[in-house]
């Protein structure tokens, strides 16, 4: 089967537009997020699913053809997809453009373990979040996300829900096998529990954490870090965190 890492991204962010192409040590963000992934074994393919808005050809600039996929900006369970059936991905690792930070080593831990479970349709370190918001990692059957689709059919929330992607299989354990990752079960994971703390790319303030967590290692020359890595920083350096302390996180059911 064919494992596929679907990253959705948009330059038009309504906090911080543009934020995707935002530079972190002299590279877009989201660069920066693929350049690492392409270190994971057990993803096959990388593909960047962004939106048809021409705002987003800006995106396309950074990426060879066989690597995008342009779809509805609004339907986000669409636009994943379509993205996995046109590249023959069969599990999607699903990553959001705003989590640069992502842990490779916890990727390929997930792949692998849900490789060995068949009957599983989803996994993820976010069911009962025990790690920090940004290091999350969903990973799921495509043919379970699109048996997800339909059932939103059926509520009258469904605008909202399909600007999610992987969170609705989540959301349905009476129909879909889940399971959580429990990153706490080694010496190092334990370190990881930190669920309060926020490394996504929100707002122009998270650029600011984003950017001293990678110039810290990139300038030692350590582009893999982990999230053991990132946690040690942080805990060595605290005012890091005080750079995007107190700021308001939208919830699923927002949109």
């Amino acid at each position: 089967m064919t494992v596929g890492a679907i990253i959705t991204a948009r330059m038009a962010s309504t906090r911080f537009p543009g934020k995707v192409l935002a530079p972190v040590c002299g590279k877009p963000v989201l660069l920066q997020l693929v350049t690492r992934l392409f270190f994971c074994k057990e993803i096959d393919k990388i593909i960047i699913a962004a939106t048809t808005n021409g705002l987003d050809g800006a995106i396309s600039k950074y990426f060879p053809s066989n690597m995008m996929f342009r779809g509805s900006e609004t339907n986000v369970m669409e636009r994943v997809i379509r993205a996995a059936g046109r590249y023959g991905i069969d599990i999607i690792v699903d990553i959001t453009a705003d989590c640069p930070l992502v842990d490779i080593s916890l990727i390929s831990g997930m792949v692998s373990h849900f490789k060995k479970h068949p009957e599983l349709d989803y996994i993820s370190n976010v069911l009962n979040r025990e790690c920090p918001d940004g290091l999350d990692v969903q990973v799921y059957k495509r043919k379970a996300l699109e048996e997800a689709y339909t059932y939103t059919y059926l509520e009258e929330s469904y605008y909202i829900q399909r600007q999610h992607v992987g969170w609705n299989i989540s959301r349905m354990p009476e129909k879909f096998n889940l399971q959580g990752y429990d990153i706490t079960i080694t010496t190092e994971g334990a370190e990881l529990y930190n669920p309060k703390t926020i490394l996504t790319l929100d707002y122009p303030e998270d650029l600011k954490v984003i950017e001293a967590i990678f110039g810290q290692f990139i300038s030692r020359k350590r582009p893999l870090f982990n999230s053991a890595d990132i946690m040690a920083f942080l805990k060595a350096y605290p005012k890091v965190l005080k750079l995007n302390e107190g700021l308001r996180r939208k919830m699923p059911e927002e949109g």
